[in-house]
């Protein structure tokens, strides 16, 4: 499923994307464009810059709600969410 409006944010050697817009029916921004409603993700994914490998990790931890649009930075080595939009 596309996103956009995401953000990649580095932590060590792992780069972290999170949130950003899509639609639920898992189409592409292929003319004709026929997106359905949009979609606010809250989902974590990370590329291993190591291993060049992409993972889904289990969150046991609240996550912020879905949004776009946001900002999100590495404070500590925790990432920090700003803002966004989310309908």
């Amino acid at each position: 499923m596309h996103r956009d409006f995401h953000t990649a944010t580095a932590i060590g050697q792992l780069m972290i994307i999170f949130g950003g817009r899509s639609d639920l029916t898992g189409g592409q921004w292929q003319p004709p464009v026929n997106m359905g409603p949009d979609y606010y993700s809250n989902k974590v994914s990370y590329f291993d810059t190591a291993t060049s490998t992409w993972h889904s990790p289990a969150i046991h931890q609240p996550l912020p709600s879905g949004r776009r649009s946001h900002s999100a930075t590495n404070l500590e080595g925790k990432m920090l969410i700003f803002g966004g939009y989310n309908g």
